[in-house]
């Protein structure tokens, strides 16, 4: 990726994989993540869950804060919720997963949100969600209600990309929640 012209295409943010439990950090994590900040792109993460239980999500929390202890994160930490391996799981258990998760990073200092797909939200997670949500929903409006960031499209085109990227809005506007640093 030239972060360069990435940022000066008019991209403010991203959201950089960390990793996950079935594959560790991210080969490209540590590369973005400083390109991105150098060109001065704000950087969020997430990680993508393999959790099926809130212990489990605390687990990937306390990794997600082992890799990036050592970065200046200014945006939020997601945790992303989708995996086949969760969809068997009830609303109950992903949003106590996800508050978990999410009280874990936020006691660290950082301002996290759950990342998930609008069917996955509706399907397996309740009011008791106490988290911001980024939604990816590939259409002309999201259906769920009171997201903060919506994912539009997965096939967008960035200059300084060489394939296709996720399109995201932020409706809560972050940058003044989290200062740089």
């Amino acid at each position: 990726i030239n972060w360069g012209a990435v940022a000066a295409s008019g991209v403010s943010y991203t959201f950089v994989k960390v990793g996950s439990t079935k594959s560790g950090i991210d080969p490209r994590f540590h590369e973005n993540i400083v390109n991105a900040q150098a060109a001065g792109v704000r950087t969020g993460v997430y990680i993508y869950s393999y959790a099926r239980n809130v212990p489990e999500a605390i687990n990937e929390a306390n990794l997600v804060l082992q890799w990036i202890e050592n970065y200046n994160i200014n945006f939020p930490v997601a945790f992303d919720i989708e995996d086949s391996t969760q969809k068997g799981l009830d609303a109950n258990t992903v949003t106590a997963m996800c508050n978990a998760f999410c009280d874990v990073i936020a006691s660290a200092g950082y301002h996290p949100i759950v990342y998930t797909g609008a069917n996955f939200y509706m399907s397996h997670m309740t009011p008791a969600l106490r988290y911001d949500k980024w939604i990816a929903h590939y259409a002309s409006a999201c259906k769920v209600p009171g997201y903060s960031v919506w994912q539009a499209s997965q096939t967008g085109r960035i200059a300084g990309v060489p394939s296709n990227v996720d399109i995201n809005y932020m409706v809560k506007d972050y940058r003044s929640y989290i200062l740089p640093v």
